[in-house]
């Protein structure tokens, strides 16, 4: 499988593939078990990769991409809520009153990530513990977009009457 041109979805039914088969047979054939784990290593090098990019896109922090996703998929059911969301398209406005509905006040710290968030009229989502950035406004919204790859819904074009 070629993990540079395979979408997310079919890296992570891949990746879960894999690890059921480490352990289904942990131990039973090394070789084969090393493969395996080798592949389950690359898969997660290639999200931190795709990650990395999407950081240098949007001018936020290495690992600032991952903060970002999983901060807005924190409230179950989010990933639906979102495919529902590109699939129609959203303005900018939609995107804010959206993320001011899902977010409360909430954050994580852990593994390397750590982000706190708020929602309501303004939301916005701090990166980073030390060194921190702040994403709000129009900075938010267009890493939000960009992220979800969210298009601008078309104009209906109205018929003048005669």
């Amino acid at each position: 499988m070629n993990h540079q041109k395979a979408t997310p979805g079919q890296l992570r039914r891949r990746q879960r593939t894999l690890w059921d088969r480490i352990h289904k047979d942990p131990g039973q054939n090394h070789r084969q078990h090393q493969a395996w784990s080798n592949e389950v290593y690359a898969i997660q090098r290639e999200f931190h990769r795709r990650g990395d990019l999407l950081a240098d896109k949007l001018g936020i922090p290495k690992r600032g991409s991952d903060a970002l996703i999983h901060a807005t998929q924190s409230i179950a059911g989010a990933r639906g809520r979102w495919a529902e969301l590109r699939q129609r398209g959203a303005t900018d406005q939609e995107i804010r009153e959206f993320l001011g509905r899902e977010w409360t006040q909430g954050g994580y710290a852990g593994a390397g990530l750590w982000y706190d968030y708020w929602g309501g009229t303004n939301p916005r989502l701090v990166i980073g513990r030390d060194k921190q950035q702040t994403l709000k406004g129009k900075a938010l919204i267009v890493a939000v977009r960009t992220a979800y790859a969210i298009p601008v819904p078309r104009t209906r074009r109205t018929t003048c009457p005669r």
